[in-house]
């Protein structure tokens, strides 16, 4: 039945290429934060308040499950991973819990990039760096990033006052620490804003940088750096 569903949304919405559900086993995504407290169900994780400083040390599934099988062959014959952006411990992370995921990643001869959140997110990235995301990405793969692919572009000030109400900052890049964890860090202009004031990843911009990456990894070439902004 989810099969069928994934089938007919692709047709609905046209999409090119194809979409994998990373498995069709029945579990659910928990939390256990720097106190000891476990968190059930995403909405919990991701609703939760985080002003009282508590942070999540570690998501989990509540019971095991196992990749959906194409996934891995899908991995394994990629040109390119790209991960993100998304919610980092409800979005992303879930996906190397299902068993063989992370393996698949781990193994695959193709470059991986993970695509940096623009905004940090109350109660799951407080106060992160950029190589926050990167270390905790590694973790859960067991391999280092080859490229992080981040926004040069500053937020208006209108923008960045909007989501400080909402505590939530840029994403800060620290470079050094970042080229320490992982491989090459990309900087383009990627940020748009939407026209309720929502900071979001220009889909067109990322794509061309996308395709960039994806270019240069096949030559084996060094991906150029754009000038940074102001």
């Amino acid at each position: 039945e989810a099969l069928r569903r994934i089938g007919e949304g692709a047709a609905l919405l046209r999409t090119k290429g194809e979409v994998l559900p990373v498995s069709i086993c029945d579990a659910h995504l928990a939390a256990t934060l720097d106190d000891g407290t476990e968190v059930l169900g995403e909405a919990e994780i991701d609703q939760r308040k985080g002003a009282d400083g508590r942070r999540i040390t570690r998501v989990w599934l509540t019971r095991p499950a196992r990749a959906y099988p194409p996934v891995a062959a899908a991995i394994a014959q990629a040109d390119l991973i790209v991960l993100g952006p998304g919610d980092l411990y409800t979005s992303l992370l879930p996906n190397f819990l299902v068993g063989g995921v992370a393996e698949a990643v781990a193994a695959a001869r193709a470059p991986l990039a993970l695509a940096l959140n623009l905004m940090t997110k109350p109660s799951e990235t407080d106060g992160y760096c950029a190589s926050d995301f990167v270390r905790t990405t590694e973790s859960y793969l067991g391999r280092r990033l080859d490229y992080l692919l981040v926004n040069s572009e500053p937020a208006p000030p209108s923008v960045c006052e909007r989501y400080a109400g909402a505590n939530a900052f840029p994403v800060e890049v620290d470079r050094e620490r970042c080229l320490k964890l992982g491989g090459t860090v990309v900087e383009r202009p990627l940020l748009t804003v939407a026209g309720d004031g929502v900071a979001r990843h220009d889909s067109v911009r990322l794509a061309a940088a996308i395709l960039e990456l994806l270019r240069l990894a096949r030559e084996g070439a060094p991906m150029p750096q754009a000038p940074r902004a102001g």
